[in-house]
């Protein structure tokens, strides 16, 4: 979900392709997965069965991972797009912000059309617009995504006041202080000082999800852990905890994958997982943005066979059946994005003018050794220096 991903398979411009960093992309697009697919099921299960057992295993295991899910991921993206903002404006509108504002409006009108198909209200052509300006519940990570590399251009060489700004904004988010109507424009906001640490690591060179020890990571994994614990006790999430989690979740989900890997050998199964863990990591888009589709659909075909087999379920067999909706998730928006890559690939970027020949230069090599004209005889042909490299 990543920036990096909007051409599945290709990454960002000048970032180098870490396994570790793929692996924990993985992972975390399927907790967010199963945080979707919990949230689906849970006004089910207090609906149906009342508050129990379910409802309180299903509420704990989106809460646990609320602190860590998003933290992380922005903290990849910012670190991922360190390579590109150092081009400049021209280069981050072009490359990410210009196609991920398509690939957000393009999904977002439909799923907010569904929404309101699937809640029985109406939907004006003013209440879509405002509801797009505002960020939807489905994709306000690509409208986040889309914004942060203009804002981050802004604050350039003013990179440490900026971080207590958004850190400060982060921490009112948490506690409440900011509007909180049915918008995700808050989270946007309250998450960019996640994208920004991720970003001045990249530029400073850290490579501290290298070297984590023991003790750190242990010593993390207890202050990540920490506003769970305090919100399951008190009922509240407390905003300097959860600051701190948030950090806290990146060294735990980077350096634990960094540390775990180091230690597999090859050709073992555990390898095999790590290997499925980093594709799925290396398309996060399309699962991304495919996942709701397949969840609502997933809901509406149990719920049409019950119906024709008159089969009640219980509230813990509901529970499985959401914890079963992350695989199933994944799984098959990899398949959808496979069945639409070619035949649709204004689903994932947007569709780019081709280049007229002879006005901008060639756009491959294969194209300017066509057009370069032949050497006069005796003198041999001189090779494009550069030629050779892989297409951007």
């Amino acid at each position: 979900m990543s920036s990096d991903t909007l051409r599945p398979g290709v990454s960002a411009p000048g970032a180098d392709r870490v396994p570790a960093l793929d692996v924990a992309r993985g992972l975390l697009i399927i907790a967010v997965v199963l945080h979707h697919s919990l949230l689906l099921t849970m006004p089910r299960l207090l609906g149906v069965y009342g508050d129990g057992g379910p409802l309180e295993v299903a509420t704990l295991l989106t809460t646990w991972g609320r602190p860590i899910r998003m933290p992380a991921f922005f903290f990849l993206s910012g670190l991922l797009s360190a390579g590109v903002l150092a081009r400049g404006w021209r280069a981050v509108w072009e490359s990410r912000t210009a196609n991920l504002l398509f690939v957000y409006l393009l999904w977002s009108v439909p799923l907010l059309v569904l929404r309101a198909v699937t809640e029985h209200r109406p939907l004006e052509a003013l209440d879509l617009l405002t509801h797009v300006a505002i960020a939807p519940i489905s994709v306000w990570f690509l409208y986040a995504l889309a914004l942060y590399p203009l804002v981050t251009l802004a604050v350039r060489g003013r990179e440490v006041p900026a971080l207590v700004v958004a850190l400060a904004v982060h921490l009112a988010v948490v506690h409440g202080a900011m509007v909180t109507w049915d918008s995700r424009l808050p989270s946007v906001a309250g998450h960019y000082v996640f994208y920004l640490l991720g970003v001045v690591a990249m530029q400073r060179r850290h490579t501290w999800w290298r070297e984590v020890g023991d003790l750190r990571l242990l010593l993390a994994a207890v202050v990540a852990l920490t506003p769970p614990v305090v919100h399951l006790l008190t009922g509240r999430f407390h905003a300097p905890l959860t600051a701190a989690a948030g950090i806290a979740g990146i060294v735990v989900i980077i350096g634990g994958t960094q540390r775990v890997m180091a230690r597999v050998r090859p050709d073992t199964s555990a390898a095999a997982v790590g290997d499925v863990l980093a594709e799925v990591g290396r398309r996060t888009l399309p699962i991304y943005l495919w996942h709701l589709v397949v969840l609502a659909l997933w809901w509406w075909a149990l719920d049409g066979v019950l119906a024709v087999t008159g089969t009640d379920l219980d509230a813990w067999t509901e529970l499985g059946l959401a914890l079963l909706g992350a695989p199933v998730g994944v799984w098959c928006s990899l398949r959808l994005e496979d069945l639409t890559r070619h035949r649709a690939p204004w689903l994932y970027a947007r569709p780019r003018r081709r280049r007229a020949a002879g006005v901008s230069g060639p756009s491959t090599p294969a194209a300017a050794s066509r057009r370069t004209p032949a050497p006069p005889p005796g003198r041999p042909r001189s090779r494009t220096r550069g030629s050779s490299a892989p297409p951007a």
